[in-house]
């Protein structure tokens, strides 16, 4: 008879070959495992393996298709004045990027930091992600016509006094008026004085011309109207006609005066404007081919319009200027800032501007260059 321990370890017959067979399927199982894990790559790949490799596939091709937005540079932009590269920069495609500058091509203009939105390309998300650097005012100016836009969202009617209609643009004839508008439907041209919140605004103004088919006319929405620029006036003699020059003064000129220039429309009048404003002022004519998008062309078919008048340059003080004050010049980048401030740390203040020129950054040309926007006080 067996003790009570030997019978706990005791087997049958049947239940010895019943342990061996578990622990021979036991280890082929193991060998299967190591064996086929050795010889994974010869081996075809699981369902979980080869759809994860797909997914990797995809994710490499989705990166080519997005270099676009790694190459993403944000900067401070007025939507008006940028070109089809910056829109690429601002993380737009190439053809989303032209889309756009035909849109603006067409009349179009972008006034606060909303009117992003009216672009199909933009939406809430990309909004959010630019409205930071978009260099145009919150809401509309009390001042302008643009004012009356908050209007038209709120469903309230603008008057206009209509002044004139012609299947053919009409150049003059309303040099008396500040603020003509036209708008084109139908092949018919509509020439307004615009914008007025009251009916009585209105027709005070029109009692007051003597217009034999003028009239008030009701619109809710001045979009498709723009400000006429009167066509210059030519002399003509018998054998050649000669355009009388506008005579503009560069430096005092503002945007409306500067889109009666020949070429240049809203958009490059607002980069003149733009880049004066950053200079300091204006010295020479041919400064206007470092504004961009302006061609020799361009220059020459204007220049007879255009002179420097006798506003005074916009100077930044060598002595007491900072590096951000420097470099903020467009003909200044940072090393020289740099230069310029250490001199003047190492040295003391510099007698005259021409003390610059200690920094091995600033050669002749260079020096002949900034030297009308720098004083040394």
């Amino acid at each position: 008879m067996l003790s009570p321990l030997q019978n706990y370890f005791h087997y049958s017959r049947g239940e010895r070959r019943g342990t061996i067979a578990l622990l021979i399927l036991i280890t082929l199982l193991l060998l299967f495992y190591f064996v086929s894990d050795f010889f994974g790559n010869d081996v075809s790949s699981s369902p979980d393996e080869t759809e994860f490799k797909e997914k990797i596939a995809l994710f490499e091709a989705s990166k080519k298709e997005g270099e676009l937005a790694d190459s993403l540079i944000l900067f401070s932009f007025d939507p008006n004045l940028i070109g089809v590269e910056e829109w690429v920069h601002l993380g737009f495609t190439q053809k989303q990027a032209q889309s756009i500058e035909n849109y603006k091509a067409s009349g179009a203009e972008f006034r606060v930091k909303k009117d992003l939105l009216k672009l199909f390309m933009v939406d809430e998300y990309k909004y959010a992600q630019l409205e930071p650097y978009i260099d145009l005012p919150d809401e509309y100016s009390n001042t302008t016509l643009s004012s009356y836009y908050s209007d038209i969202e709120n469903d309230k009617v603008i008057y206009a006094v209509l002044l004139a209609e012609s299947e053919s643009p009409i150049y003059s004839g309303f040099e008396e008026f500040d603020n003509v508008h036209y708008s084109k439907k139908g092949g018919i041209y509509q020439y307004c004085l615009l914008p007025y919140s009251s009916n009585s605004e209105a027709e005070k103004m029109l009692s007051t011309l003597l217009i034999e088919n003028g009239k008030v006319i009701q619109l809710k929405s001045t979009k498709g109207f723009y400000p006429i620029v009167q066509k210059k006036k030519e002399h003509t003699s018998a054998n050649h006609t000669d355009k009388i020059p506008l005579r503009i003064d560069l430096n005092n000129a503002d945007t409306t005066e500067l889109k009666q220039l020949k070429g240049i429309g809203s958009a490059f009048a607002k980069r003149i404007v733009k880049y004066r404003n950053s200079l300091g002022g204006f010295v020479d004519l041919q400064q206007l081919e470092e504004v961009y998008g302006m061609s020799a062309e361009m220059i020459q078919n204007v220049q007879a319009d255009l002179y420097i008048g006798s506003a005074e340059i916009v100077k930044i003080d060598v002595n007491t200027a900072t590096v951000d004050d420097l470099k903020s010049h467009p003909y200044i980048d940072w090393k020289v800032a740099n230069s310029i401030v250490q001199i003047r740390n190492n040295y003391g203040k510099f007698a005259g501007v021409e003390g610059i020129t200690k920094s091995v950054l600033i050669d002749e040309e260079l020096f002949q260059k900034i030297k009308p926007y720098l004083e040394a006080k």
